[in-house]
């Protein structure tokens, strides 16, 4: 089932809209008491509204449904989180908030706040969104215990080590999922970097995508989005050539690679941000909301259309 906005604009005869899945999410809990101190010192602040996303949530997950004996903690050294309340339209309101936020705890950065809706319309927007299944994942900490909401698709994925795009939209409202060229539906540039990226980072070991075709879409980057991707690598020389091999594995041609590898080397070329404030990052959110604008007016209603996201 999918929602569609009830006013459409620039319906085309030959609608390129895909007919999601109903995104499935279940509840699991786990005892507070099962952790060591060292895990839950770092999890002193979180609290209502606040939830835990990420990698942190996933190796914890990862522990409770037994996939792995012993926590790896050197996938527990950041912590996303998620916040769950509506946030001011006021910018410098914002920027004070994901400042207060940020000061909660050592652990929290600015650029890793989330900050959605209140729940339930937040949780919903929150499943909608991520890039990849195994990040359809939140974990809540209660007094005693954790709890994780996790789709369906996250912990069949999570068992069989599978990278599955997430596609239960064209447009998250942070930037494309997928689009239509000629014939054939491609994945953004953006989604297809953030596979390569848990790959490189040992999360899994096969990419799937769901009625995309993944290896179309990895043909279809140019130079400077294989950049983007790889300019993350370019300081830590194992995951660079890690990152490399994986585009080799893609098909990617040599000549191509070697035009990346010439940009990364390259001392002129900008490679990071350096510190990111919260100023820095309601930046990007204000620009990301001003290009959703533009393809929101741009886009036919079918392209609007969002999967359902069920609570069982």
């Amino acid at each position: 089932m999918v929602t569609k906005e009830s006013n459409p604009l620039n319906i085309s005869e030959t609608p390129p809209f895909i007919d999601y899945k109903p995104v499935i999410v279940r509840s699991q809990t786990m005892p507070l008491e099962n952790l060591e101190a060292g895990i839950c010192n770092k999890l002193l602040s979180v609290e209502d509204p606040i939830a835990v996303k990420g990698g942190f949530a996933r190796e914890l997950f990862r522990l409770n449904l037994g996939l792995i004996s012993q926590c790896n903690y050197d996938k527990l050294e950041d912590l996303d989180i998620v916040v769950f309340e509506t946030p001011s339209t006021n910018r410098e309101e914002r920027i004070a908030r994901r400042n207060q936020i940020a000061s909660l705890s050592e652990y929290f950065e600015p650029k890793d706040i989330e900050i959605c809706n209140s729940i339930p319309e937040g949780l919903i927007h929150f499943f909608r969104t991520r890039d990849v299944t195994m990040n359809e994942l939140v974990m809540f900490k209660h007094e005693d215990f954790l709890q994780f909401l996790f789709s369906e698709e996250c912990v069949e994925d999570l068992k069989k080590g599978v990278i599955r795009s997430s596609i239960h939209c064209a447009h998250t409202g942070l930037g494309l999922v997928w689009f239509q060229e000629g014939n054939k539906r491609l994945l953004s540039a953006t989604m297809v970097g953030r596979c390569i990226y848990r790959k490189v980072k040992g999360d899994g070991n096969v990419f799937v995508s769901d009625n995309i075709d993944f290896h179309d879409s990895v043909r279809a980057l140019s130079v400077d989005d294989l950049f983007k991707i790889t300019k993350r690598f370019s300081e830590i020389p194992e995951l660079l050539e890690s990152c490399m091999r994986i585009y080799q594995e893609l098909g990617i041609s040599n000549e191509i690679l070697a035009e990346v590898c010439e940009k990364i080397e390259d001392p002129r070329v900008k490679k990071s941000r350096g510190i990111i404030t919260s100023e820095i990052v309601e930046d990007m959110l204000d620009e990301r909301a001003k290009e959703y604008r533009e393809w929101w007016q741009n886009t036919d209603s079918n392209h609007k259309a969002t999967a359902e996201v069920r609570f069982i």
